[in-house]
């Protein structure tokens, strides 16, 4: 992802960055926030985990540890990029 291609917006304890080619990573969401795009998402081919790449849970109590959304193929990259963040987005 160049520079151009994406943006990285990072403000409070949220993350967001948004590639148009291949996904987006949200921080700071609510299980409302994520629940439609994760459907669309994954109904497309595409994947939806938590930041941390697990599956997103929506029958508990906790909300979820931040979302991240593509089309599969950057899918493991997105996760990486957002690894050094991950510990500012959980609690």
């Amino acid at each position: 992802m160049g520079e151009e291609e994406s943006r990285i917006l990072q403000t409070d304890k949220r993350l967001w960055i948004c590639d148009p080619l291949g996904g987006q990573i949200f921080g700071g969401v609510t299980r409302h926030d994520i629940a439609v795009g994760d459907l669309f998402v994954r109904e497309a081919g595409g994947m939806a985990t938590d930041i941390y790449g697990d599956a997103l849970v929506y029958n508990t109590d906790q909300p979820p540890q931040g979302a991240i959304l593509s089309n599969g193929v950057l899918h493991q990259k997105l996760i990486d990029l957002v690894a050094p963040f991950a510990h500012t987005q959980a609690g």
